[in-house]
């Protein structure tokens, strides 16, 4: 389960359909709505643009940055559903996100996670492995 509160600032875009945002946020919710199709969908449409503009993707492990859970750092280039595929991941993983914070830098994005295992533990050096492994997958594709 997450909580997330975003902050949007539409640029030169209009505002989002907050009814159609609701409708489809039940629906998520209730697990009737298959967000994948959805941004596959969504991404079809996409150019190559931003790619090809984008720096290699990472993934760095920030150490000493929390006694409480381990900061992971993923850069890798901005694409509709970035952050969902990312969280899915470290969901896969077993591991709670406890923290996270999204940015987009030009056609590139930085999003931190701050994870713990199923324990509710900073994540041992297996543990790390697995998710940079799995993170750099979804970041590279």
């Amino acid at each position: 389960m997450a909580l997330s509160e975003w902050f949007v600032d539409p640029g030169f875009s209009p505002i989002a359909d907050t009814a159609r945002l609701r409708e489809d946020m039940r629906l998520a919710l209730s697990g009737s709505l298959n967000l994948a199709a959805r941004l596959a969908r969504r991404e079809e449409g996409y150019s190559e643009t931003s790619r090809q503009l984008a720096l290699e993707p990472r993934v760095e492990v920030v150490p000493d940055a929390s006694d409480l859970a381990t900061l992971l750092e993923v850069r890798t280039y901005d694409r509709s559903g970035a952050l969902y595929r990312l969280a899915t991941a470290i969901a896969e993983c077993g591991f709670d996100v406890m923290s996270a914070r999204a940015d987009t830098l030009g056609s590139n994005v930085v999003d931190v996670f701050y994870v713990r295992n199923g324990a509710g533990l900073p994540l041992n050096a297996d543990e790390v492995t697995d998710a940079v492994k799995r993170l750099l997958a979804v970041a590279s594709v």
